[in-house]
């Protein structure tokens, strides 16, 4: 029973479920038998239960997302740390001063095509 309720709670509510809600509603508002009671608090409990689960889909679902965004931030920044490292490993063991210039530039290049990706402008 318990996990029928709770089934029920996860599935989306449908025309027909708050055509009831309203029918229930209307007859407790007038004076309807004793037992509708209980079916009313029946369905605000489900409504409840469902409610809670959207709470729940829609955090988790936003936590997901946050986590693609910062991974999708770690792909697009990693090849400039690669880049930097190699340039600082190849300076330290050639010293040529404008090579390493030469490949930050580059460097700055790959970072200007990633801003322009993400739509940001010079002002």
């Amino acid at each position: 029973m318990i996990d029928e309720t709770k089934r029920k709670s996860e599935e989306p509510e449908t025309r027909e479920d708050q055509q009831a809600d309203a029918e229930a509603l209307a007859a407790a508002e007038n004076g309807a038998e004793p037992g509708d009671a209980d079916v009313l608090i029946d369905r605000i409990q489900r409504l409840q239960a469902e409610f809670e689960n959207y709470k729940k889909r829609v955090a988790r679902e936003a936590s997901e997302r946050q986590e693609r965004i910062a991974d999708q931030f770690l792909l697009d920044v990693l090849p400039l740390y690669d880049g930097v490292h190699l340039a600082f490993e190849n300076y330290n063991r050639d010293h040529d001063a404008e090579a390493f210039v030469a490949g930050i530039e580059r460097i700055f290049a790959q970072f200007e095509q990633i801003l322009k990706a993400k739509g940001v402008a010079r002002i």
